[in-house]
């Protein structure tokens, strides 16, 4: 009897494949990867990859920048910032630069959010929702930061209660803050 092979808890990829070699799609990526944690970092001065799927990622870039191609628009990834792009997110990725630049990025799948301890949430209003959602969706508990987002707050607590999730919500995790806060309830009572 063979025994069905087990794939890494994380897998570490170190070079880039041809561009060409794969055109990613949902079922190509866990056929190849599984539910392993996907680690990739590899430098490149001049690649270009055609439209592919992405799972739950977080991209970065160091000494230099990668160019995420989306219909509507691109983004530039560089050592000042970095893109989490959610689940079925479909785009094109450039790097164009005389010297190498690294690119990095966390993969990741449901599997291995469900052995997530805690999901943190402080990116701003355009995504707070979506990503918190997300990860109430895989069972992972959440302490969210991010304000602006929150005319959509009663639909976290509903899915929270909906899914027997965590959710822990303030507007600043700052211990200064949160003393002032404490004191404006205390000022309230005496006046």
């Amino acid at each position: 009897m063979q025994e069905k092979s087990k794939t890494p808890p994380v897998k570490v990829i170190d070079s880039f494949p041809h561009p060409t070699a794969y055109k990613y799609n949902e079922d190509l990526w866990y056929k190849q990867h599984g539910n392993s944690l996907v680690i990739i970092n590899c430098s490149a001065s001049n690649i270009e990859y055609p439209e592919h799927w992405t799972p739950l990622s977080i991209k970065c870039a160091f000494g230099g920048k990668e160019y995420y191609h989306f219909p509507n628009n691109s983004l530039a990834v560089g050592p000042e910032n970095f893109l989490i792009l959610n689940e079925n997110t479909t785009y094109r990725s450039s790097i164009r630069s005389d010297r190498p630049t690294e690119s990095y990025s966390l993969n990741f799948t449901k599997e291995n959010i469900n052995k997530a301890n805690v999901a943190i949430e402080f990116t701003g209003p355009h995504s707070a929702y979506e990503n918190v959602k997300k990860a109430i969706g895989f069972n992972a508990p959440v302490v969210c930061g991010s304000t602006g987002w929150l005319t959509k707050l009663d639909e976290i607590k509903k899915l929270c209660l909906d899914k027997n999730g965590t959710f822990l919500y303030a507007s600043n995790f700052s211990i200064g803050v949160n003393i002032f806060f404490e004191v404006n309830v205390k000022l309230k009572q005496i006046f």
